[in-house]
């Protein structure tokens, strides 16, 4: 068994899989590539697994799951609001906590913030929204100063109990 450890989601756990955090990188898309060579897959591989972000989206970040080596690879872009550093992060690793099957987990400290929302039947970009939020929560932060765009991926608005702008 390995210990993963979810620096923004303050989560530690044990799996058969282990946890490599490459951290920031220059461009998510040649990391991925890297990665993709190094665990011995084609770029062929690559390409017929790749979803680039659309043009609207933010290159946050990307999670990879090696299921023959039992790894997941994380990787981040930096932005320039580090406010938004920690949601990318937190963001990936809930993406690896889904893959775990250990979203419990986060459901969990969500409910200890004071946001008890059931996580059962949330789509998994939602669900790494609501990672996101814990980790700005956890840090005194309120998730309004995130940029604009990815303020779109974090449920901020359930737990202020606000109306979403259009």
């Amino acid at each position: 068994m390995n210990t993963i450890n979810l620096s923004m989601l303050e989560i530690t756990l044990q799996s058969e899989f282990s946890l490599r955090d490459d951290g920031f990188v220059d461009d998510i898309e040649s990391h991925a590539k890297k990665v993709y060579l190094e665990s011995g897959k084609s770029l062929e591989e690559f390409y017929k697994d790749w979803d680039p972000p659309a043009e609207d989206e933010s290159e946050g970040g990307l999670c990879i799951v090696d299921d023959e080596r039992k790894a997941i690879i994380i990787c981040y872009k930096r932005h320039a609001n580090p406010e938004d550093d920690i949601a990318v992060r937190a963001h990936e690793e809930t993406h690896a906590l889904i893959f775990l099957d250990r979203i419990a987990l986060l459901q969990e400290r969500l409910g200890e913030i004071g946001l008890g929302v059931d996580l059962s039947k949330c789509p998994a970009e939602r669900l790494a929204g609501y990672g996101a939020f814990y980790a700005l929560k956890r840090r005194g932060l309120s998730g309004m100063s995130v940029s604009p765009n990815m303020r779109n991926d974090i449920p901020i608005w359930d737990f202020y109990n606000l109306q979403k702008p259009d």
